[in-house]
């Protein structure tokens, strides 16, 4: 019974996973007329996320993946110009618990996949100084994640993406040669996917 439950949990979360994908990464939704379809859609993305993180605070075989889903929610907020901040916090709170115990993350198809989507190129904040420690936080997350699983192109796109993100927050306070050494570094971690 409990396996079944577990089972049909996972196929709803995939489900939601490859929704979240198909929206935010459809090029039709982002047509100005079609901008309140896209944000109803993430919305209810949102929501389900929200719901399966509720529901499974406890599991420690899922920390992992509710860690990013916080993280996804974080990113789903930034869409809907939301506050994305603390739900990208909380996923990365509990990603440096998982990690305390040694949990490995290549163990985890998301993860291993990829969790970022930093396909917009646009960083939504009106606080750099309040983004910066977490931009920082994530790459000193990754970066590990990378050297040990190098093969692993989830976490090369994802570090990639948190690098272009660090880039932003330079150039958003204008020291333009600290960003340019992050859009480097995150070109040079996406070279090999492509």
């Amino acid at each position: 019974q409990r396996d079944r439950a577990e089972v049909n949990f996972l196929r709803a979360r995939q489900a939601v996973d490859d929704y979240l994908i198909t929206i935010s990464e459809n090029t039709l939704l982002e047509v100005p007329t079609l901008e309140p379809v896209r944000e109803e859609l993430l919305q209810r993305a949102k929501d389900f996320y929200e719901g399966f993180v509720e529901e499974r605070t406890d599991d420690p075989e899922l920390k992992a993946e509710l860690a990013a889903s916080y993280i996804r929610l974080g990113q789903i907020e930034h869409d809907l110009d939301g506050d994305w901040i603390p739900m990208l916090t909380r996923g990365l709170e509990m990603v440096e618990d998982l990690a305390d115990e040694e949990v490995s993350f290549a163990d985890f198809r998301s993860w291993r996949e990829g969790i970022y989507n930093t396909r917009s190129g646009v960083l939504r904040t009106s606080d750099v100084e309040q983004f910066r420690p977490v931009v920082n936080r994530a790459i000193a997350i990754w970066e590990p994640l990378v050297e040990k699983h190098p093969d692993v192109n989830g976490f090369r796109a994802d570090l990639a993406g948190l690098f272009l993100m660090r880039g932003m927050v330079h150039f958003n306070v204008h020291e333009y040669d600290i960003a340019l050494e992050n859009f480097e570094r995150s070109r040079a971690l996406r070279e090999p996917l492509v």
